[in-house]
């Protein structure tokens, strides 16, 4: 394997972006690693690991990467994906502007990338923000749907398809979480019925609004959500990975999702 421990005697005897610790080839904090690389690449997905070692986080990119283009619609743009990652040291960055600015001296793509994704190897509980950047434990359970649910967030902009009675226990925050980060729309997923009616007929869908209240498919918003305004909006479907993905029934994006997630990938399309 290209991630194996290679001995050594000085860093001369090490790949580029490796120093020679102890021994033992290891990577420089913060160097740049392609994960993956599609023909056509315009859609730049940063992966920042914090108390990883190489090897875990080329597997975690790899292992999140395949199964996300095993669902659609990810599966239809595979020219369009550049995936990078860095082995950084310290403390994770928190989700202020400010901390986040430290990450810039070690971009790994021309500009900002489309999604930035932090992978800490700490328990909390993750969340990603509309504007593109996700917060993940390494030391969660079901990885792969965990970052397919924050991408959807992060990139497609769509809300949570569950509801959960508030306020947030100081035990669900992650250092330097603002709940601020969350009063964004409640995604075009969820929402009152009739202003979903209307939204999701412009999409094509113009009997879901309907089916969604026939077969009770009500309560959506998320953890940050009034629970009782919550609990009368509707969501597309009865479960979706935006609900529930550790259910046989939540491994796919709902119509309404993917319909968002079709729309805002085109736009990665060259030609």
């Amino acid at each position: 394997s290209d991630n194996a421990s290679v001995a050594c005697g000085t860093t001369n005897d090490c790949k580029s972006g490796q120093s020679c610790t102890k021994g033992v080839c290891v990577q420089v904090p913060g160097q740049c690693i392609e994960s993956y690389r599609g023909n056509t690449p315009t859609l730049d997905i940063h992966i920042f690991g914090y108390g990883l070692t190489e090897e875990e986080l080329d597997k975690y990119a790899r292992q999140v990467f395949s199964q996300m283009l095993n669902v659609e619609p990810f599966g239809k743009y595979v020219d369009v994906y550049h995936v990078k990652y860095n082995v950084m040291s310290g403390i994770a960055p928190t989700s202020s502007n400010f901390q986040m600015q430290k990450l810039d001296k070690f971009n790994c793509f021309g500009d900002q990338a489309d999604i930035v994704a932090i992978v800490d190897n700490r328990a909390f509980r993750s969340y990603a923000s509309f504007t593109g950047t996700m917060y993940l434990s390494y030391k969660a359970i079901n990885l792969e749907y965990l970052f397919l649910h924050e991408f959807g967030h992060a990139f497609g902009k769509l809300g949570d398809e569950y509801t959960e009675p508030g306020p947030v226990s100081a035990s669900d925050k992650f250092k330097g979480f603002t709940q601020r980060i969350f009063n964004a729309p409640k995604g075009i997923n969820c929402g009152p019925p009739r202003e979903k009616k209307s939204q999701w007929s412009k999409m094509g869908f113009t009997t879901l609004a309907d089916s969604a209240q026939a077969n009770g498919w009500y309560g959506c918003g998320g953890q940050y959500c009034k629970t009782g305004i919550c609990k009368s909006y509707i969501r597309p479907s009865y479960n979706s990975i935006m609900r529930d993905y550790f259910k046989a029934d939540g491994k796919y994006f709902n119509a309404v999702s993917e319909y968002v997630l079709n729309k805002k990938l085109r736009q990665f399309v060259k030609g």
